[in-house]
């Protein structure tokens, strides 16, 4: 075997080596893409259940609002931050519930509902709602009538 044909036997086999560092290359890229596809779509879907929260304790704060005010007039607000076992999931939310006059309408409040879920996290979700709520007098108790 002379020089000549050891080098053009070595040049051969580094020749099949290329298409195969080519095709390796193609597949961790490939597999980089579709990791990050994957991390894209679950940080959408925890968004997306974020705002679903937000929403749904929105909701209830509004609820909550409406109950207290029928109950109480003078009811002015509140910061509400149900527990995590209220809302059966591991974070804590909060809503901040304020009631103010309307001018000229005196039997109805202006509520303004602010909900953040979770309440701690950099990524939250935050809902606001504004209604306006008639309010009713409360009920006077009726005077006894004495028996004669």
């Amino acid at each position: 075997m002379t020089v000549w044909d050891f080098k053009h036997r070595l040049g051969r086999r580094g020749v099949a080596l290329f298409p195969v560092v080519v095709c390796l290359v193609i597949a961790t890229l490939l597999c980089a893409a579709l990791v990050e596809t994957a991390r894209v779509r679950r940080a959408r879907g925890r968004d997306e259940a974020r705002r679903l929260q937000a929403d749904w304790l929105a909701a209830s704060a509004l609820g909550r609002a409406r109950a207290r005010l029928a109950a109480d007039p003078r009811y002015a607000g509140e910061t509400w931050t149900p527990s995590p076992a209220d809302l059966a999931l591991p974070d804590h939310g909060r809503a901040t519930i304020a009631v103010e006059s309307v001018a000229n309408q005196p039997g109805r409040r202006r509520v303004v509902v602010v909900a953040t879920y979770p309440d701690a996290d950099e990524h939250r979700a935050r809902k606001t709602l504004a209604v306006l709520l008639p309010v009713d007098k409360p009920a006077q108790p009726e005077a006894k009538k004495e028996a004669k």
